[in-house]
């Protein structure tokens, strides 16, 4: 690796040691993305398949946990020459509390709206074009929990045992991970920028 590779990152500045370089962020990029789409499709085949959700809920836990903790990690990558630190350090504070509470799965709005806070924080911190693809990442989470409650007041599908919607939570998951991924998508397609002599 030639020192110009070395302090290539995508637009915010020079990469910093410990940090994935280029191919590693696009490979956490891939298992973000597979990740959220893990999260999406087990709560769906548990909603569709009437049955033992226990493998289903437990796919879809650890499939949270693994999509918040890398999203995280690779906005925090990206950001690390924030124009604001103090700004990106509080976002990234939040978001990391929201892989924390991700830990408690079923509360689809908690994790959401501060893994969606934590990133909108983060987004502010920098600029385009690394912007643009966190804050799509910041409206999944945040535009998930509207489309849980209108499908839950709506009454989509059949209530469980408990009187739930399981397919309003599938239906804000699966948006929720799509909008996710497209933000992942933009953030992979970022060109690197080398540092100026």
């Amino acid at each position: 690796m030639n020192a110009a590779s070395r302090d290539a990152t995508f637009g915010v500045g020079e990469t910093t040691r410990g940090m994935p370089d280029r191919e590693g962020l696009r490979a956490l990029i891939l298992v973000a993305a597979a990740a959220w789409s893990m999260v999406a499709v087990s709560d769906v085949w548990s909603t569709v398949r009437d049955g033992d959700w226990v493998a289903s809920y437990t796919v879809f836990s650890m499939s949270l946990l693994v999509a918040a903790i890398v999203s995280v990690w690779i906005v925090a990558t990206l950001t690390s020459r924030a124009r604001h630190p103090r700004v990106r350090m509080v976002g990234l504070v939040v978001a990391g509390f929201g892989c924390v509470v991700s830990i408690v799965a079923w509360a689809l709005p908690l994790w959401m709206v501060v893994l969606g806070f934590g990133f909108a924080l983060i987004a502010l911190s920098v600029g385009s074009p690394v912007r643009r693809g966190i804050a799509c990442l910041s409206a999944a989470q945040l535009v998930g929990t509207p489309v849980l409650i209108v499908a839950i007041e709506n009454e989509v599908g059949t209530p469980d045992s408990y009187g739930d919607y399981p397919a309003a939570g599938s239906i804000a998951l699966v948006v929720t991970a799509a909008i996710t991924i497209l933000g992942l998508v933009q953030l992979a397609m970022l060109q690197p920028t080398t540092r100026q002599p």
